[in-house]
């Protein structure tokens, strides 16, 4: 009985350890993912129209909106799931379709000085946000940390577009707690992924107009 055990053991620590390392596998690809998104940026220097005449630019974040959602209703209608999705995810809307749809919404309805804070700001900091739970971190130094994290991404944005000083103080002190908040709360069927582009970039987009 006893050397049944300690034959079964190590097969199942194994078994442990490559599921573990197989996870983590997943969590690394996951969070690249999320970074690619700062790529997005790059749609404010797009020309408009843009080479080929009559096509203007916001055609590619129809497109882009349009391709994720189809490719996510077959994957719902089939009940597949892709290498790395969570498990929650499988009978639900995937968090890449809130991606896009949260960039979408910023490019097309806030200038550079708001989305380009809003966009680099989630794509580094939600995963920041992921792995110190991943790690334990206490929750309230996950805040402090993201925030601080989205402070940064946000001051050196803004000073490289060249934002007035007043502007940019103003812009940082709204949007990152709006951001943060985001993230951190929970609403059923719809992903921080979208929450944490759109809030602070619509607060952002008004404040501009009010100032």
């Amino acid at each position: 009985m006893s050397y049944a055990l300690s034959v079964e053991m190590p097969g199942k620590d194994k078994e442990a350890q490559s599921n573990v390392r197989r996870s983590t596998k997943w969590s690394i690809v996951r969070r690249s993912v999320h970074c690619i998104l700062s790529l997005a940026i790059i749609y404010y220097w797009l020309p408009d129209p843009l080479f080929i005449e009559g096509i203007h630019r916001w055609y590619v974040l129809l497109g882009a909106v349009l391709i994720a959602c189809t490719v996510e209703f077959v994957r719902l209608k089939r009940k597949k799931t892709f290498p790395g999705m969570r498990s929650y995810e499988e009978s639900r809307i995937a968090s890449y379709v809130y991606a896009v749809i949260g960039v979408a919404v910023v490019l097309s309805i806030s200038p550079d000085i708001v989305g380009v804070p809003c966009i680099l700001g989630m794509a580094w900091c939600d995963p920041l946000a992921g792995e110190l739970r991943h790690a334990r971190v206490n929750e309230m130094r996950i805040v402090i940390l993201t925030a601080i994290a989205y402070a940064l991404i946000a001051l050196v944005s803004l000073i490289a577009l060249g934002a007035e000083p007043v502007t940019m103080a103003l812009l940082i002190a709204v949007m990152t707690p709006l951001a943060i908040l985001s993230e951190q709360i929970d609403i059923d069927h719809l992903d921080d992924d979208l929450t944490m582009l759109a809030v602070p970039a619509v607060a952002g987009t008004l404040l501009l107009r009010i100032i």
